[in-house]
């Protein structure tokens, strides 16, 4: 029996039970950084003023082939998954999604995102370090300096 790996684009895929976010999605801007950008930015201001905070990137968004794709999928990769979990303390986590100014949040993002919500996890849609890093120290992360401007 032959199998087809190609790749499904769940996110073109039209429903009817579209789920509106439960989350925090900062408003789009025009500063023109690319969502890379804006997550390296975030994780090297980390690394320097929150040493205490374990920042991991998720895979999703360095997969560039159906195969790496299929691959990873197998291995437990979900696609809308947040492209950082940031741990500290004893059982704190929060998942922040980057986005470029200007890109919306895709269905398939928003259902993954609102799934972690509604099990108690800290989760968002971010453009800017600082409004993170304003979210990270109302939730109690050991940050050694302010919001960066």
């Amino acid at each position: 029996m032959a199998v087809d790996n190609t790749a499904v684009d769940w996110a073109s895929i039209e429903r009817d039970d579209k789920q509106a976010p439960l989350f925090f999605i900062e408003p789009r801007d025009a500063l023109g950084l690319s969502e890379h950008k804006r997550q390296v930015a975030f994780v090297s201001w980390m690394r320097v003023h929150a040493p205490a905070i374990k920042v991991v990137a998720s895979v999703n968004g360095y997969l560039d082939s159906d195969w790496q794709r299929t691959k990873a999928k197998r291995e437990g990769m979900d696609g809308g998954a947040a492209d950082l979990a940031l741990y500290w303390g004893e059982r704190e986590c929060f998942l922040p999604e980057f986005k470029d100014g200007t890109a919306p949040v895709p269905q398939h993002q928003i259902d993954w995102l609102n799934w972690m919500h509604r099990a108690g996890f800290r989760v968002g849609v971010y453009r800017t370090r600082a409004t993170l890093i304003a979210h990270l120290i109302e939730a109690g992360a050991p940050i050694m300096a302010g919001v960066p401007e």
